[in-house]
């Protein structure tokens, strides 16, 4: 293809003298290019290791230039976006701690709950007995609610629901609120500054 464009000369080189290494070494062909003119204005980025230089290198348009300064400006965005992407689950999650801390201060009764829940139906009708009013944050009703369960496992070691925390203490699930219903200790609670 390129044949009129590239010359190859085969060229011999004298015998390389090793005095210990190899005696009487025979002489070895080296491969020579020479580029034709035509070839080196066509294609300049390939000769640059050639000893003649391009009489006439590129000038870089305006468009050249607005098309390399839109590609580095896409690749500082990009770079930002995905550094905004990494950042933005730790930033969720703290929010999220932020959240259940700060409810858990402003009631005296809060219940992280789910509404189909029948563990959480339980815990909320023993409220319902002592003619208390908890604060329900109904988890499956939020779209954070995975994320805030997320949270409580993380702050309090369990996941599940409910989760009741009476004067800013937790209680614990439905079985312990059961309990300290029964026992009086949850009436006691909720009438004292005691905790738990």
């Amino acid at each position: 293809m390129y044949s009129n464009q590239l010359k190859l000369q085969l060229k011999h080189k004298p015998p390389i003298k090793t005095p210990d290494l190899i005696p009487n070494q025979a002489t070895k062909p080296s491969l020579h290019i020479s580029i034709a003119p035509r070839f080196k204005l066509r294609y300049p980025s390939l000769c640059l290791a050639s000893s003649n230089p391009i009489p006439n290198p590129p000038i870089e348009t305006s468009e050249m230039a607005l098309t390399r300064r839109l590609g580095m400006a896409t690749v500082a965005l990009i770079a930002v976006a995905a550094a905004a992407f990494v950042a933005a689950p730790v930033d969720a999650a703290k929010a999220q701690r932020s959240f259940i801390r700060s409810t858990i201060k402003a009631h005296d009764i809060v219940i992280f709950s789910k509404s189909y829940c029948p563990y959480c139906k339980k815990a909320k009708g023993v409220f319902k007995d002592l003619n208390e009013e908890p604060f329900v944050v109904e988890l499956d009703q939020r779209e954070d609610g995975s994320e805030i369960q997320d949270a409580l496992l993380e702050i309090y070691g369990k996941r599940t629901v409910p989760q009741v925390f009476i004067k800013g203490k937790r209680l614990g699930g439905s079985d312990d609120t059961v309990e300290a219903y029964e026992s009086g200790k949850l009436k006691e609670l909720l009438g004292s500054k005691e905790e738990l």
